[in-house]
């Protein structure tokens, strides 16, 4: 029998690889001689380094960048099959960096995940993937663009300062010195945020909350991105406002389409690619796939329902090992899940569960393997 074990990371707790192998423990402890394969994996955010790059050997470095919230940090970026880079914008411009800090969302910035890509053009790659996820801003990728030498201006032609409050200043942009490699290469957007720019379903209103945005900040933030889109549109004869994923982490997505030759595919579906993950699971007879928290928000092509879809191509099964359910999560039991096994079982509260994820995780998965395999 093969089991492939393809979890997610469990935020705050453990990366994807250290889930599956804690996993296959609790498979061997049940039963030595299933056949395991640990595929981690991850959508385009939070973990798109380590499944693409650090898991497989690939080859990485490490730039002093400017932070979300505009002090220089130490991020990391990698290059795989010798020729692609891959870039997690959170690690350069991630929420995780700025905790415990107090911020304002008006004033963060994507310069530094500008300046890894600056990294990449510079050591020559072709192509470049950008794992769009748990971002601090809501810039609209102008940090990331002044990084790569535009300039945005205004009215007395001065130059915007860090974060998307500045974009309400906006007067005209110049692209003169925008780094030329840009024309020569291919960007890759990795994200599973289907949102526009503005709007009701946009960056400012569905991600800015989790940020801490004010009603007042996020009403300000919204009316910066429409001057910014109406500014390039006149300009550039150019309007990817309403493209779906523009308003991937705070409008990076936007900016990046905007200014480079970028394109938006489904995470998940850029690192099936490269992982050659259909190839793996074909002749499978069980996959486990795993998350941090279940909820509603699970059916939104994240991994789990993503790798239930492929699955259904050849008639796998699929279990989820969740560290937690939230509300909503029976809805997956719809889309290819066969069942959902939540360490809360074990732990004696969500603190316990966290903090003692890998004990519990090897638990659970020997007593599945128990009582449903042998």
């Amino acid at each position: 029998m093969k089991v492939i074990i393809a979890p997610q990371a469990f935020k705050g707790s453990l990366d994807a690889k250290s889930v599956a192998e804690n996993i296959e423990m609790g498979i061997k402890d049940a039963n030595p001689n299933l056949h395991t394969v640990c595929i981690p994996i991850a959508d385009g955010g939070d973990g798109t380094l380590d499944v693409l790059v650090k898991f497989n050997d690939g080859l990485t470095y490490t730039e002093e960048v400017i932070g979300p919230t505009g002090s220089p940090i130490l991020a990391e970026w990698g290059v795989i099959d010798n020729n692609t880079a891959v870039i997690e914008m959170a690690l350069a411009s991630g929420l995780s960096i700025c905790a415990d800090k107090y911020f304002d969302l008006r004033e963060t910035t994507t310069f530094g995940t500008g300046q890894l890509i600056r990294a990449a053009l510079e050591k020559g790659y072709k192509t470049i993937i950008i794992g769009l996820g748990g971002s601090a801003t809501n810039d609209g990728g102008i940090g990331a663009i002044q990084a790569l030498g535009g300039k945005f201006l205004d009215i007395h032609n001065k130059e915007l300062s860090y974060g998307g409050a500045e974009l309400k200043k906006l007067s005209h942009i110049n692209i003169n010195n925008l780094n030329p490699s840009l024309k020569e290469i291919k960007i890759i957007i990795a994200s599973d945020v289907t949102n526009p720019l503005y709007g009701p379903t946009g960056a400012s209103y569905v991600f800015g909350p989790q940020k801490g945005g004010t009603t007042a900040i996020l009403d300000e933030l919204e009316e910066s991105l429409k001057h910014y889109s109406s500014v390039i549109t006149k300009q550039m004869g150019i309007n990817y406002s309403n493209y779906s994923g523009a308003g991937a982490a705070g409008g990076l997505a936007y900016g990046l389409m905007s200014f480079t030759q970028a394109t938006i595919k489904p995470g998940f579906e850029v690192i099936c690619e490269k992982l050659d993950f259909d190839a793996k699971i074909k002749d499978a007879d069980l996959i486990i796939t795993g998350e941090g928290r279940t909820d509603a928000s699970t059916l939104y092509n994240k991994a789990p329902v993503a790798i239930a879809n492929k699955a259904k191509q050849y008639n796998i099964p699929v279990i989820c090992i969740s560290g937690s359910i939230g509300t909503g999560y029976e809805q997956i039991l719809n889309h290819g899940i066969s069942k959902i096994i939540t360490l809360e079982n074990h732990a004696s509260s969500i603190e316990d569960s966290i903090h003692n994820t890998a004990i519990y995780l090897r638990k659970t998965a020997k007593e599945f393997i128990e009582t449903t395999i042998n």
